[in-house]
C-alpha cells in the first residue's frame, strides 16, 4: 500500500511539472552471512557509470568481476548542442535561443525553454552520396556554431535531431 501511494505522490510531481523522473524504491532488509561490501559489489557488477571523455565523447564505464572498462555510449556522433529559451518581455514566449549562455545573459528573462540538437551519421560511407550542406545550418540558413562543413566527411548520411521542450520551476 505504501508503495502505491508513493508512485501516485511521484506521477502528480512529473505532471506539474517539479521533477521529470524519479527512482522509488522498497526497504529490503534479511539476514545474510555476506559481508556489507560483498552484497554491495554484487550489486554493481552489472552497473554503468556515465562520464565525458578528455576528447569530449560521452563514454560508460561497466564494472564487472574482472574490473571496469570504458566503452562509448554512442558512436558517430558529430555535434550535440543544448540551447535555452529566454522569454524577455514577459509574455511566455520564446524571444531568444542561447547556446552556452552566462547568467548575465539570461538575467534579462525568463529561463522558459530548452533545445537539444544531436548530429548523427552512419557508420559507414554511403556510395555516391555528398550530404546538403542544409543539413548543418538553421532554420534561418546561418551554419551551426560548432560544426566546420568544409571538413566533414560528408560521404556518410547525416541526419539531425532536435528535441525542445518547456521547462516550468527552472532558476537560471
Amino acid at each position: 500500500f505504501e508503495f502505491r501511494t508513493a508512485v501516485e505522490f511521484a506521477k502528480q510531481h512529473i505532471y506539474d511539472g517539479d521533477v521529470y523522473q524519479l527512482v522509488l524504491s522498497i526497504c529490503f532488509s534479511g539476514e545474510s552471512s555476506l559481508s556489507p561490501f560483498d552484497v554491495y559489489r554484487a550489486g554493481i557488477m552489472d552497473s554503468s557509470t556515465y562520464f565525458v571523455a578528455p576528447d569530449f565523447t560521452p563514454q560508460r564505464l561497466r564494472a564487472n568481476a574482472s574490473g571496469a572498462t570504458s566503452e562509448p555510449v554512442a558512436v558517430n556522433i558529430g555535434s550535440l548542442q543544448v540551447e535555452l529559451c529566454v522569454d524577455v518581455d514577459g509574455d511566455n514566449q520564446c524571444d531568444s535561443w542561447l547556446s552556452a549562455p552566462t547568467a548575465t545573459q539570461a538575467a534579462g528573462g525568463q529561463v522558459i525553454g530548452m533545445r537539444i540538437t544531436v548530429f548523427g551519421r552512419t557508420g559507414r560511407e554511403v556510395f555516391g552520396w555528398v550530404e546538403p550542406t542544409s543539413t548543418f545550418q538553421t532554420a534561418a540558413g546561418a551554419a551551426i556554431a560548432d560544426i566546420n562543413v568544409a571538413n566533414l566527411d560528408r560521404t556518410h548520411k547525416w541526419r539531425r535531431i532536435e528535441v525542445a521542450a518547456a521547462l516550468r520551476n527552472y532558476l537560471f
